[in-house]
């Protein structure tokens, strides 16, 4: 009983770390990679790429000793929808042997790498490993889905895995002017010379002059969460001016590397430290990779910041029953800022009471049709809506578990929960804590210490989608319940 477990929640050891994968996505703009760039220079319009191109790749598959990484595939999903909004062209592979892994690199390289007007981008992820050598040095490795662990033959795992000099080979190799390598991945960190800019030079000479970066998530065995802040933190920069510091509207590779290191460092609680920097080649390393933010300080601060003010506001009589209920405007949607109370079959009060603060509890095919005349059960994508337009990011509405921020705080009620389980409310959509009951058969509970809330959308004959909220945290959770259990339910209008 209770929620499905769909995803095993684990953790990538990384001593070198990357991700990679091997089905090639066809993307869904046929020019999507070669429309030029265009950024201000000195008040020009100026083309700064011709062409943009990325390779994704992500080993999540490890049949020979390693811990198999479901997170991977998840996350680079999401860095290939990112990057495609960001016009590059994108191919995505999956779970390469050695061979098909060099072989990965060579032909991108060869295909789109030979333009000096490129620009090209790199996402590793997957396993990797460090090898300390006699002298002290360190080898750092990427882990291809058929390499051995290194455990009782390390020549055995050097034979088959990619030692990190390769990349740098394939790096001086590419004749664009920019290069991006980043790797949600962990390693010793004098593999390439640190860069430590406090202030990104001007536009004008970062775009000039030809540059090989690399950015990578974490220090030689340090532990990476299965669901990725690296990952989250990189899309954050390319969604949001976050992570330009001059806020000029670019985001350069340096201006990338300081978020992330910052950003991870403090959301990993220290746990976790990126580093960032240039090739060891004075001729590339002089100038800076550029992203073109496609958003502005105003819309940002409106959607991250710790509150939210509806646009509207209003009441509405259920004709059914005469009980009235408050609505607010958030976002375009129209929704009701009070638990539904009316009395359905397959419904019950809290412990019976007479009380209709809490309102009801609902069977999921009870709440189909528990709403008024004109109103609906919300779907999915419609909480979704809501969750994007109190700030949370596109690609964290889409996790199953706990996600976003501080968006649970701005939309629970101050009462209704247990003393300092409240949230702010500044949505004024007035989530309180009216607790469930696991199937229509048992007991109640969690009355001021959980909100659960149903969906329309259903994933089998058996589960249905929810909404729930808890004392103590500012995240909304998302998973699959059995449609037995008994909900409480808000209403949007049709």
């Amino acid at each position: 009983m209770g929620e499905k477990q769909l995803v095993t929640s684990m953790k990538k050891r990384c001593t070198f770390g990357m991700f990679f994968l091997f089905v090639t996505l066809s993307i869904s703009a046929q020019d999507r990679g070669f429309r030029p760039i265009v950024v201000k220079v000195e008040n020009q319009n100026t083309t700064v790429y011709k062409q943009s191109h990325a390779l994704v790749i992500g080993i999540s598959q490890y049949p020979n000793g390693w811990a198999d990484l479901d997170g991977v595939v998840r996350d680079v999903i999401k860095v290939k929808e990112t990057l495609e909004k960001q016009d590059f062209n994108v191919e995505m592979l999956l779970n390469l042997n050695l061979s098909q892994l060099d072989s990965a690199y060579r032909t991108f390289i060869n295909k789109y790498g030979q333009g000096s007007e490129n620009r090209l981008l790199f996402y590793f992820a997957g396993h990797g490993y460090t090898v300390t050598n006699s002298d002290g040095s360190k080898l750092g490795y990427i882990v291809p889905s058929n390499a051995p662990t290194p455990t009782n033959n390390t020549r055995n795992f050097q034979a088959n895995a990619m030692e990190m000099n390769s990349i740098f080979n394939f790096a001086r190799q590419i004749k664009s002017k920019h290069a991006l390598f980043l790797f949600d991945a962990c390693f010793s960190g004098q593999l390439f010379n640190s860069d430590r800019s406090e202030t990104p030079d001007i536009i004008k000479y970062k775009t000039s002059e030809p540059v090989r970066q690399f950015i990578t998530s974490g220090g030689e065995n340090e532990t990476v969460p299965d669901e990725s802040i690296f990952c989250s933190q990189f899309i954050e920069a390319l969604t949001t001016d976050k992570a330009d510091i001059i806020k000029d509207g670019y985001l350069t590779g340096t201006e990338l590397g300081e978020y992330l290191q910052t950003n991870v460092v403090n959301m990993s609680n220290n746990r976790q430290h990126p580093q960032y920097g240039k090739i060891s080649d004075f001729d590339l390393s002089r100038g800076d990779f550029i992203f073109k933010l496609k958003t502005s300080s105003s819309n940002n601060n409106q959607n991250n910041n710790n509150s939210y003010v509806p646009t509207g506001s209003g009441t509405i009589v259920d004709s059914r029953d005469g009980q009235s209920y408050n609505w607010v405007n958030i976002g375009g949607q129209v929704w009701l800022a009070q638990n539904l109370n009316f009395n359905a079959t397959n419904s019950w009060s809290y412990e019976n009471s007479v009380s209709n603060l809490y309102g009801r509890l609902y069977t999921w095919d009870a709440a189909q049709n528990a709403c008024p005349a004109g109103w609906h059960l919300p779907s999915d994508d419609e909480w979704k809506q809501l969750e994007m337009s109190i700030g949370m990011m596109e690609y964290s509405t889409e996790n199953m578990g706990l996600r976003g921020t501080q968006e649970g705080s701005k939309i629970k009620a101050n009462e209704g929960w247990s003393s300092g389980g409240g949230g702010t409310n500044s949505s004024k959509l007035n989530i309180l804590a009216g607790g469930f009951k696991p199937t229509q058969y048992d007991n109640f509970t969690g009355k001021d210490y959980f909100a659960y809330y149903w969906t329309s959308t259903t994933e089998s004959a058996e589960f249905a989608m929810y909404r729930k909220l808890y004392y103590g945290h500012n995240k909304i959770h998302r998973h699959l319940w059995e449609k037995d259990g008994c909900f409480s339910v808000r209403c949007v209008k049709d």
